[in-house]
């Protein structure tokens, strides 16, 4: 219980962080249907791997560079945390999508 009362404030934090960036999250931050797989964009905009929504795959490129770990899922970018993630990992992803958001 406190592994995954400890994963899904990290998911909180990460989700509502890229909210106040503009990106639509797909699951909700909190209740629930919160979850520790923090998924960004519309569903059904591409395949595995990759994206067709404009914002996703520029975001997805900025982040295997520096790496972030994610993945792309029917469009959507995903991040999937664990036990073994912090708030610096947050942190980190949020920081860096915001680094590629102002670019765009």
């Amino acid at each position: 219980k406190e592994i995954e009362s400890y994963v899904l404030s990290l998911s909180r934090q990460l989700n509502e962080g890229l909210a106040s960036l503009g990106l639509h999250v797909a699951v909700p931050s909190s209740g629930p249907e919160q979850s520790h797989v923090v998924t960004v964009g519309k569903v059904n905009a591409g395949g595995h791997g990759f994206s067709t929504d404009p914002i996703i795959e520029p975001i997805s490129k900025h982040l295997l560079e520096r790496k972030v770990a994610h993945t792309i899922r029917r469009g959507q970018m995903r991040f999937g945390i664990h036990a073994y993630n912090n708030e610096s990992d947050i942190e980190t992803a949020i920081w860096h999508v915001a680094e590629i958001m102002a670019k765009l």
